[in-house]
């Protein structure tokens, strides 16, 4: 299993629009998706909040394969690490719904995939974690791994608009894939 932890403080027009290139970039991961996506949210004013509501019940909808989506929304910014501490019950939540359809041995075999909405996914960045997963499955090393495949979507980086354009910053040196194994 593969739980994918989204942080984001959308505060301006601008960060909903990366948001919503995240979201797409998720949306379109080639053959294989994460088991569930987890994300906590905070927006700048109640219409941001309310887009990336709608947002969020867009991207449910349109997922290619069954992906629950689990949301907590707060009232305020708060950092990151508040961020994901605060999808640690859901994420025990999910562990449970899951053990009792697969077993008590889910939580054990989950592996979790962080993320905030300016990270645009390379369209493999899950099947990538999911054969690094396979591939420590496999060893008997019991050693961290880390797959980031994704480009930041800043304006550092011109010309990333979109997930397509991940392989391109990748060949021209302006991202690149990191491995720690």
């Amino acid at each position: 299993p593969l739980v994918a932890l989204l942080a984001s403080h959308v505060g301006s027009e601008e960060r909903l629009r990366r948001f919503q290139q995240c979201l797409a970039s998720v949306r379109a991961q080639a053959r294989t998706s994460p088991t569930a996506l987890l994300a906590s949210i905070s927006a700048g004013s109640k219409e941001l909040l309310e887009a990336v509501k709608a947002e969020l019940a867009e991207f449910a909808a349109g997922c290619r394969t069954s992906m629950p989506v689990h949301t907590i929304f707060h009232e305020e910014r708060v950092a990151q690490f508040v961020h994901f501490s605060a999808l640690v019950p859901l994420l025990d939540q999910v562990a449970r719904d899951q053990s009792a359809q697969e077993g008590p041995s889910f939580i054990d075999r989950c592996w979790l995939l962080f993320t905030d909405d300016d990270d645009l996914w390379h369209p493999c960045r899950t099947l990538v974690f999911r054969m690094a997963i396979a591939s420590c499955a496999r060893s008997s090393r019991q050693a961290p791994v880390a797959v980031p495949l994704y480009a930041l979507n800043s304006e550092d980086v011109s010309g990333c608009s979109s997930y397509d354009d991940v392989d391109e910053l990748m060949r021209s040196q302006l991202i690149g894939l990191i491995r720690y194994s």
